[in-house]
């Protein structure tokens, strides 16, 4: 039997950071429109999972500070705290390489298609974990 992941309750956890009282100034200022507005080359008002992908790569190089191919807990703040990253696949050394970021963001995009279309519309992303998730693209 295969083991019960720990992305779920992740995901659960870190879109509770963000509606929380521990909410950023930038996560504030995330709103579903402007996020699929400048990843949503097609223009049809959502995002797909690929569009999603290559929002996450771009958001990871943007954090990668030393071009090292891995963020670490200095490089995630304000994304992912020390206790989200222990939980999260990553090297020895404590870091995220970018497998793993990706990991996240497609079982978060998963978990916020609540209506299993494979696309995410602004109604789903101006939840708790499409907040996050916009956090983790934007």
């Amino acid at each position: 039997m295969r083991p019960r992941s720990k992305f779920p309750m992740i995901i659960a956890v870190c879109a509770a950071m963000l509606s929380g009282s521990a909410m950023t100034t930038a996560a504030l200022a995330l709103s579903p429109s402007k996020v699929i507005a400048a990843h949503d080359p097609d223009k049809d008002g959502s995002l797909d999972r690929r569009e999603v992908i290559r929002a996450a790569i771009d958001k990871f190089k943007l954090l990668d500070h030393d071009h090292d191919g891995s963020l670490d807990q200095a490089e995630l703040s304000g994304v992912l705290n020390s206790h989200h990253l222990a939980a999260l696949e990553h090297h020895r050394n404590g870091t995220l390489r970018l497998g793993g970021y990706l990991r996240l963001v497609k079982r978060t995009f998963r978990y916020v298609n609540t209506d299993h279309d494979r696309t995410l519309e602004a109604a789903e992303l101006d939840t708790p974990a499409g907040r996050f998730l916009m956090h983790l693209i934007y």
